[in-house]
């Protein structure tokens, strides 16, 4: 019986010795901050980190409300979201450094009016554009009706849910 137990035993760690490793290719984990704290979801993040969607009303912005360290990604003032997680030669953020020309910066969010009212949705638009990037309510989001822009960021109203894309002025001092 012992012998057979040790078989077994041989038997199954040779095979995950020999099981293909996912180190750094990509995945997807959702990590939240539903309580406004600062929460860290651990994984292995040399591979590169995307922020992919956003769920909360809340942005996410990366270094203020989300970032990643040796420990995983962390997430704070409410931001809840799926990030992409390897699969970056570079390790660098697409979202962080997208650039659309020489001198822009481009970040993309959702913001939600799930309730019908309206809900603001604090991001730093440095002074650049914001656009509407992929509607996914059925009400209609228009400009100056169920979405827009503030000194605050951006607000929805009238059921509009959407992920927008604000493409800042580009300054040299904001990259690491």
């Amino acid at each position: 019986m012992r012998n057979r137990c040790i078989c077994w035993s041989i038997a199954l760690l040779g095979l995950f010795l020999f099981l293909p490793v996912k180190s750094l290719a990509q995945s997807t984990i959702t990590c939240n901050s539903d309580d406004e704290r600062r929460h860290s979801c651990s994984v292995d993040t040399r591979g590169g980190v995307h922020l992919i969607r956003q769920h909360s009303d809340s942005a996410c912005t990366e270094d203020y409300s989300w970032g990643s360290d040796g420990q995983g990604i962390w997430v704070d003032h409410g931001c809840r979201a799926d990030f992409s997680v390897g699969g970056n030669t570079d390790y660098r953020d697409d979202n962080r450094h997208g650039r659309n020309d020489g001198n822009a910066e481009s970040q993309t969010f959702s913001c939600n009016s799930d309730d019908m009212r309206k809900h603001s949705c604090a991001v730093e638009t440095g002074g650049g554009t914001v656009r509407l990037v992929a509607q996914h309510s059925e009400a209609q989001c228009t400009k100056g009706y169920s979405w827009g822009t503030n000194r605050r960021g951006v607000w929805v109203n009238h059921g509009c849910r959407a992920d927008f894309s604000v493409i800042a002025k580009y300054r040299r001092d904001s990259f690491r």
